[in-house]
């Protein structure tokens, strides 16, 4: 499959089946996060993975508290990225934050891997956080947090919408120079 055919073909999944992610395709999705770029090569990353049906469960819960994330229900596996922003700054030496921006380039490496994989994810960005934290048992402090949840499973939509019919044109959104 080409780039552009995956980039096409990944979206954020709303409907999940709830068949099991294989464990050998969570950990290439996590090295796709763990090769990805980012800035100095810091490499703030971690990540938690979340399989057990037991964790599983609680995450479902702990992702919903706020009153979001319905579709999570059948969700069979999550991915917690969590930042390590002192030594981060360490390494960058008084430049720009980029934590987010690594962020996005870590998550959406690992989504792409997961799609090429046949399955599904959504980037979560509204979970409980303190809930979250002590399901992973992660000491969240200024230097340390956590910065997203990844769903991820199979889903049960039978056809994907064309992403050309709801994005804006290549001319609504390009200036060239």
């Amino acid at each position: 499959m080409s780039f552009n055919e995956l980039e096409k073909k990944r979206y954020s999944c709303r409907n999940y089946s709830d068949k099991k992610v294989k464990m050998d395709d969570l950990r290439k999705i996590v090295n796709a996060g763990r090769i990805s770029p980012t800035s100095r090569n810091s490499q703030p990353i971690s990540y938690y993975v979340v399989t057990s049906n037991e964790n599983v469960l609680e995450m479902r819960k702990d992702v919903q508290a706020l009153g979001g994330n319905a579709f999570c229900e059948n969700v069979s596996a999550f991915i917690v990225l969590t930042i390590d922003q002192e030594s981060y700054e360490n390494k960058l030496a008084g430049n720009r934050d980029y934590t987010g921006i690594n962020t996005g380039i870590v998550a959406h490496a690992m989504c792409l891997e997961a799609t090429d994989l046949g399955l599904a994810t959504c980037m979560l960005g509204r979970f409980d956080r303190k809930l979250v934290a002590k399901m992973i048992d992660f000491k969240e402090e200024e230097s340390e947090r956590i910065m997203l949840v990844i769903a991820i499973g199979y889903s049960n939509d039978k056809e994907i919408q064309d992403k050309d019919e709801r994005r804006k044109t290549m001319e609504e959104v390009t200036k060239y120079l």
